[in-house]
């Protein structure tokens, strides 16, 4: 598990969006090979594009996602 800044729509927000820390449960790969990161939002699981997230971390400063999605597997 790890945490990351993730976009969110949200219409009452300024310029309609705004940005929430959530944890990552998992990491699942699509069929084109991009990581989709699983959450707990809204008292629901769901899978977003790690496009719109960022880690946060002294550990993920300046590394791509494909780098993180190696120290999760390993």
């Amino acid at each position: 598990m790890f945490n990351v800044i993730c976009k969110v729509r949200d219409d009452r927000a300024v310029g309609g969006v705004r940005y929430e820390t959530v944890t990552v449960f998992d990491v699942v790969m699509n069929k084109n090979g991009y990581p989709h990161f699983l959450i707990y939002q809204d008292k629901q699981w769901k899978y977003v594009s790690a496009k719109h997230c960022q880690p946060i971390g002294e550990e993920y400063k300046a590394i791509s996602h494909y780098e993180i999605l190696n120290k999760i597997r390993i």
